[in-house]
């Protein structure tokens, strides 16, 4: 073969590797423009499917929104007659009544108490899920908020054949940062919770320094000698509308959120909330709060500036299951 040949050949191999070359290359630019076309696609989708999502999570914000204004509407407006029913039920017991009709109005205004119950457990339930719950933090002692309410607990206590009690460790009452009509009805809640589930023995209400450091905090331990909670069921306390063992409901009545709520309260305030408990033994439910930062004087009654938001005696009772 002559050198023209040769190169003849060679150009002609050439000229075949590069239009194999061209081929090749046109052929991936074909996969990368279908690859691009369908991830375009796909995020079209995508994005039309996260906008769908988003709508739709906005609606049921919206409807969780409402049902929580609802609620608190209708608790609010309930409780208004509620109220009247309950006046005048105590008029009625002081008026002239033969034994019989003591009882008939006495089991009636124990009903509406109950229902009372109920409705503020929902109100301030609908508030906290809407995000309308206001609270103050102002300086307060915990030892007095304690003793009020323990004086007010005493005479159930005592119908109970129950030892109720309260005592405090620290100096100054454990001043602490808080609201005092939310503080006063979280207590309303746990001892009033805890002298319901004991049959016999105490409660005791011991205030002191958070026993871990707690920066500070100071601690409200309500011990008692109780029925106790088995361990498989305690991560089910705090829970909304839920109570240890459905037996419980049919026992002691209740809507299961009287905890729910004391923990949402006591984290609105800057605290923390916990609880052990054995079978048989009985529990401790406890609450820590802020501490009065240096400087800062004077300390809030329990009651001082606070009537329009202190909750009836009776109200928000958490119902704590065995």
């Amino acid at each position: 073969m002559s050198e023209i040949e040769c190169c003849r050949a060679q150009l002609d191999a050439e000229r075949a590797a590069r239009r194999e070359a061209e081929q090749r290359a046109a052929a991936r630019e074909r996969e990368l423009v279908q690859a691009r076309d369908a991830a375009e696609e796909a995020t079209a989708k995508l994005q039309g499917t996260l906008d769908a999502a988003m709508q739709l999570a906005d609606e049921a914000n919206a409807a969780h929104r409402a049902k929580s204004e609802f609620l608190a509407i209708v608790s609010h407006e309930l409780r208004t007659p509620l109220n009247g029913v309950l006046g005048f039920l105590h008029l009625l017991l002081a008026s002239e009544l033969n034994e019989e009709q003591r009882d008939w109005v006495q089991t009636i205004q124990a009903s509406s108490e109950a229902l009372l119950t109920i409705l503020n457990d929902i109100l301030d339930f609908s508030r906290l899920e809407a995000d309308r719950m206001a609270v103050e933090r102002v300086p307060l002692s915990l030892e007095s908020c304690g003793r009020d309410v323990v004086n007010l607990l005493k005479p159930e206590a005592r119908g109970r054949g129950l030892d109720l009690s309260i005592e405090c460790t620290a100096s100054e009452g454990c001043r602490v940062l808080g609201d005092p009509g939310r503080v006063r009805q979280v207590l309303l809640n746990l001892i009033g919770n805890a002298l319901k589930f004991t049959e016999r023995g105490s409660v005791y209400v011991l205030v002191e320094p958070a026993p871990d450091g707690g920066q500070g905090q100071a601690r409200v331990s309500i011990i008692d000698t109780g029925i106790g909670i088995p361990a498989e069921k305690q991560v089910l306390l705090f829970e909304k509308f839920t109570q240890a063992d459905s037996t419980a409901t049919r026992r002691f009545g209740g809507t299961g959120l009287g905890l729910a709520i004391s923990k949402r309260l006591v984290e609105l305030m800057g605290g923390r909330i916990g609880f052990r408990s054995e079978v048989g033994r009985g529990s401790t439910f406890w609450f820590s709060l802020p501490p009065v930062p240096q400087g800062e004087s004077g300390l809030t009654h329990p009651f001082q500036g606070k009537t329009d938001m202190i909750p009836d005696p009776s109200a928000g009772v958490p119902h704590r299951a065995p």
